[in-house]
């Protein structure tokens, strides 16, 4: 096997492995994230870009009693508007104590 044999020489070579951070995962009611985009005048913008995506978003932006950071067109939306881990940290808890 290749990859075990990379693996192996990797590791001769005095390769260590990254541990992994896992990514916390924030949530708040759609209420709640609906009234912080909006003071962040961002609610007009991303209900338009939200319009244009699959129905599966729609759903869940319509639908969902909650907004988790890990919904994946919520990371595509933060994407786009150049979110850092931070943002989107300060985001939920700000919309958090609304």
């Amino acid at each position: 096997n290749t990859d075990y044999a990379e693996y192996l020489a990797w590791k001769d070579a005095g390769g260590i492995a990254e541990q992994v951070q896992e990514q916390k995962v924030y949530s708040v009611t759609m209420r709640q994230a609906k009234r912080e985009l909006e003071k962040r005048g961002l609610l007009t913008s991303i209900e338009a870009t939200i319009a244009t995506m699959p129905i599966q978003a729609r759903i869940d932006w319509e639908e969902a009693n909650e907004l988790c950071s890990n919904n994946p067109y919520f990371i595509q939306i933060a994407n786009s508007l150049n979110y850092s881990e931070e943002a989107i940290k300060d985001f939920f808890q700000v919309a958090s104590t609304i």
